[in-house]
């Protein structure tokens, strides 16, 4: 006796085998992931759901994203060790070279702003102090009687009535 299948029920499948080969065609001609879904008509939150119900395509989908780059450098490495090609050459170099600066602007860019940030952060633990000595200040002068304040106004301006004869 054949086994009973379980019947799922609900809708089909909108991702078809077609349609995953078109967007991975898709994907790895550079497109991004709104302009490959809607090359095949289905929305960004389809695919993500696909993606949920079928994890292997996470690593997959990040893997087509990287192959039109890794095929292109393969070719340009492949000009340049086959064929000697010297502007090929020039082309790479100047490009890891605007990589390199690239990445020394954003890590330089980076140390910048965890340095504001940690200014920042002081400067508030600063203000903070200031405000508790501020309100230490308030508190006593207000347990101050009128003689005393006078007294320490006039000492505060250089001149202690008290004193002069």
């Amino acid at each position: 006796m054949a086994k009973a299948t379980k019947d799922k029920g609900g809708r089909p499948e909108v991702i078809t085998e077609q349609k995953l080969n078109q967007f991975q065609t898709f994907i790895i001609a550079g497109c991004s992931l709104k302009e490959a879904c809607e090359q095949i008509e289905i929305s960004t939150n389809t695919w993500r759901r696909y993606m949920k119900r079928h994890p292997s395509y996470v690593a997959k989908f990040a893997r087509w994203k990287k192959e039109l780059e890794a095929r292109a450098k393969l070719n340009i490495a492949m000009k340049i060790t086959n064929e000697k090609d010297t502007e090929a050459s020039v082309y790479y170099l100047e490009r890891q070279t605007k990589l390199k600066d690239q990445a020394a602007r954003t890590s330089l860019n980076r140390a910048k702003a965890q340095q504001t940030r940690l200014q920042n952060k002081l400067l508030k633990k600063q203000l903070e102090q200031i405000d508790t000595t501020a309100s230490k200040a308030r508190d006593s002068m207000s347990k101050l009687d009128m003689d005393t304040l006078k007294h320490l106004a006039n000492l505060d301006q250089g001149v202690d009535i008290n004193g002069i004869d």
